[in-house]
């Protein structure tokens, strides 16, 4: 979907997804270093990336953001299946030299607040592969709850469904300081 959501906090900030960012997100996609805890879809071409690009602006239940620090792109993150009330969380990849830096926990919460505050929703769903322990202590420490685990048929791998309430955040955001991270 077309959108113009963003949020700047310092040197970070997350913008819409734009034409220009396509190539950079297929390599990271591509890498498999960078995608071992994703569902797998195989090698993407540069023409399936632009045909995914031209359906996704047409779509309406799914936000695609870019994740910038200093300018510079270093990733990206989604909010998708998004419905009157609720919508999936994911698809958040940081590339090459944007790990460690505290990207992920800025994209997760920048995601969150656009879905809560600019989208109107309620609650934040997820799934996130159980060998990916970084992105799941930057979920729960941003207030996701545990609701289950199991095996993924699709991936193959285990997985826990997570969920982040609106009223949860809202609440751990302002307790830790969280108004912009």
């Amino acid at each position: 979907m077309r959108h113009s959501f963003a949020i700047k906090c310092g040197d970070n900030e997350l913008r819409p997804l734009t034409e220009c960012h396509l190539e950079a997100l297929r390599k990271w996609r591509n890498d498999h270093q960078l995608n071992k805890y994703i569902r797998p879809i195989g090698y993407i071409t540069r023409e399936m990336q632009t045909q995914w690009y031209e359906h996704y602006c047409e779509r309406d239940d799914e936000i695609m953001l870019c994740v910038f620090r200093a300018g510079e792109l270093k990733g990206a993150v989604s909010l998708y299946d998004i419905c009157a009330r609720d919508a999936e969380f994911g698809r958040l990849m940081i590339g090459g030299d944007g790990r460690g830096h505290g990207l992920g926990s800025f994209a997760t919460w920048g995601c969150a607040k656009i879905a809560f505050s600019s989208l109107g929703l309620n609650e934040l769903r997820a799934c996130v592969t159980a060998a990916n322990v970084a992105a799941l202590r930057i979920y729960v420490r941003l207030g996701f709850l545990i609701e289950e685990m199991r095996f993924n048929e699709d991936i193959g791998f285990d997985e826990y469904v997570i969920r982040l309430p609106k009223n949860r955040f809202e609440l751990l955001s302002g307790e830790m300081g969280f108004e912009c991270l």
